[in-house]
């Protein structure tokens, strides 16, 4: 039912035409509470939004690896739209551990092994593990990516069909191998970030750099994507906004709806006084303030559910 200010009980934006919230229903599925069968009853299609997509990945590392594994588990856990299993963090107790990691391995779309001297070495359940998920790769198409190698030092795996995967060095550039999880991450979704549609320039708008992305699935099942430049990005119907989106695809997006405005690494977003608000992350922002917007953050303008996405450069 629907709350004053477009919101259902729930605190979640919705419009005002749904006879319920797919947002409620997403995390009844994701407790077990609702039936994945069940059809939505509302007017129109559930939005679909960049963090619909799950992608599950598995960490696999040696023991003596675990602090990495943590870390690494705490940096991706952040991440929107990602479902990760690590033994520590995911084995219940009494469980039947190796049948779990088997289960956990069968059903990720993603598998991370972490790599060094110490677990290319080691005898134990550790090589099994790696033998398992080079045996699942086997099974996938030879352009998907399922397993990613990350080199925690400067070892030299044995492994034949694991030295034929490319690898990354985290202890070389962290910061480095993080992005390109995330850019991988963002092709299992179905966007690769390297593409931009032809509706977009692809040169620095007036010298202007390239600083980030606005992603929707509301409209489309293929997505859509909007680049963000430094400096000021406007959103809205009107013609004359940077972003501009056709009122007759989001009915309740203001001419002047928002403001996303970045400046050497620094991002932040303003709702310019429209009708229906914005929302970051779910919370709604206050007209004319600005609100940091971190990576990945999700925000709602209108009907229309964005993922924005930040450019790493080099200042």
């Amino acid at each position: 039912m629907a709350k004053a200010g477009n919101l259902c009980d729930a605190g979640h934006p919705i419009d005002p035409s749904w006879k319920s919230c797919p947002y409620c229903k997403a995390e009844g599925r994701e407790k077990g509470t609702l039936s994945p069968s069940d059809s939505p009853d509302m007017n129109q299609d559930q939005p679909r939004t960049f963090a619909d997509q799950i992608v599950k990945i598995f960490i696999s590392y040696a023991r003596e690896d675990e602090a990495i594994a943590r870390r690494l588990f705490l940096e991706l856990e952040p991440i929107p739209g990602v479902k990760l299993w690590r033994d520590k963090e995911s084995l219940l107790p009494g469980s039947h551990w190796e049948n779990e990691i088997t289960n956990a391995l069968k059903e990720s779309d993603l598998v991370i092994v972490l790599l060094s001297s110490r677990a290319i070495t080691k005898e134990g359940y550790i090589q099994k593990e790696i033998y398992k998920i080079l045996d699942l790769q086997q099974y996938r198409p030879p352009d998907k990516v399922f397993c990613i190698p990350l080199r925690l030092d400067d070892c030299n795996p044995k492994h034949p069909e694991l030295k034929k995967l490319h690898q990354l060095d985290l202890f070389e550039d962290w910061n480095g191998c993080i992005s390109k999880i995330h850019q991988t991450i963002n092709q299992q979704r179905g966007i690769a970030l390297g593409y931009v549609p032809k509706h977009i320039p692809v040169e620095p708008l007036g010298g202007r750099i390239v600083t980030g992305f606005l992603i929707t699935f509301t409209w489309s099942a293929g997505g859509n994507v909007f680049i963000i430049y430094e400096g000021r990005n406007s959103i809205g119907t009107d013609s004359t906004m940077d972003v501009m989106i056709e009122s007759s695809q989001d009915v309740q997006l203001s001419h002047e709806h928002a403001l996303i405005q970045t400046h050497k690494g620094h991002y932040e977003i303003f709702d310019l006084g429209s009708t229906n608000g914005t929302f970051v992350n779910g919370k709604l922002t206050v007209p004319f303030r600005s609100s940091d917007l971190p990576n990945y953050s999700q925000i709602k303008t209108g009907i229309t559910s964005w993922q924005f996405i930040r450019v790493t450069l080099p200042y």
